[in-house]
This record gives C-alpha cells, structure tokens and sequence, in this order.
C-alpha cells in the first residue's frame, strides 16, 4: 500500500542552511537518484499533510482532482524557535518551529477536509486542532552532540521563506526515506 505526504520544500537559502548543518557536524547526506525525488530526511521541508493512505477504490488521480480545487495565496513562513522530536524512527530529529499563521492553517484544515473522505492518514491525532507547523531541517543528529547542533542553527534563524506551492509525494525508497513526485500545486 503506498504512502503519500504533502509538502512545502523550503527554498534554496534554507536548503543550503541545512547542508551547512550537515558538513560542520559530519551528518551524512544521502543524495536521490532520480531529480523527481526527494529524500525528505534530507530536504528542509514542511508537513502541510502527514502520511496517508488511499481509501479502496480511490486513485491518485483523485487526490490530484482535489488538489487543483484549492486556490490559495503564496504564505510567508516564519520560524523562530528550534525544537527537537526525540525517538522518532529517524533518531533525533531537530526542526524550526513556525509561528502562528493563519494562512498555512487553513491550508492544512482545507486539504485535511477534503482528502479526509478519501484517505486514512497514518497519524491523525497530529492532524486539525493538533497540526504541529514546522520546517523539518535535520534528522539522525546523535545524542552527544543534539544542544551543539541546537545552538549552531540557532544562529540562523529567524528562518523565512515563501510557500508558493505544495508537492504531494509517494514514498519509492523507504530505506532511504526517498519519495517521488506525483503532483506539484502552485499557490497563487
């Protein structure tokens, strides 16, 4: 059964924070095969919808068909804050937490309602009211090093990007985290 995610991927300048990260601590980067993939644990990105399944009989094409019938504006994204999620699957995983935004909430709550009725998503209790916004940036940082790496990228922030379009992803390589790009939605 595949596994889809939407996502926002954070621009340029905060890929590059990222991999700035990686060098200075020796984290190891792990580079996609294909240029329509991406790795997720290697890609500074944003969680707009967590993993879900398709319901029976619904194909891709469905989420795809829904997708296009939400029209929203670009979304300036701020983070301030650095948190750390501990024993996720991916070790220690450290992330820029988003100020409140209205905008991307509703986002989330339009996409959540309309796919809602046609997937069952993997974690919903982090979905709705409980959705956590925030830009994951760097996964499987060791223990020993977690409030050095902490502060490091504390240095970076404020972290700003635009959210100009969301990518819904299928996973291909689940050893590697590795995901393919099924559709891309422009904000306006």
């Amino acid at each position: 059964m595949d596994k889809y995610t939407i996502v926002g991927i954070a621009q340029l300048e905060i890929q590059d924070i990222l991999l700035k990260i990686k060098a200075k601590f020796n984290i190891p980067n792990f580079i996609a095969d294909d240029t329509n993939h991406y790795i997720l644990k290697d890609t500074a990105h944003l969680a707009i919808k967590r993993t879900f399944y398709l319901n029976e009989n619904i194909r891709e094409e469905d989420i795809i068909e829904n997708l296009k019938k939400i029209d929203f504006e670009k979304i300036i994204i701020k983070a301030s804050q650095i948190g750390i999620f501990s024993g996720s699957t991916y070790g220690e995983v450290l992330f820029a937490k988003i100020e409140e935004n209205k905008e991307l909430q509703k986002l989330h709550t339009e996409i959540k309602n309309n796919l809602d009725k046609i997937t069952n998503t993997k974690n919903p209790e982090m979905e709705g009211d409980n959705y956590l916004p925030h830009i994951s940036l760097v996964y499987n940082v060791p223990q020993n090093i977690i409030e050095e790496v902490k502060s490091y990228v504390q240095e970076f922030l404020p972290l700003e990007f635009t959210l100009n379009e969301m990518v819904l992803l299928r996973d291909f390589d689940t050893s590697k985290d590795e995901r393919s790009v099924v559709y891309t939605h422009p904000l306006n």
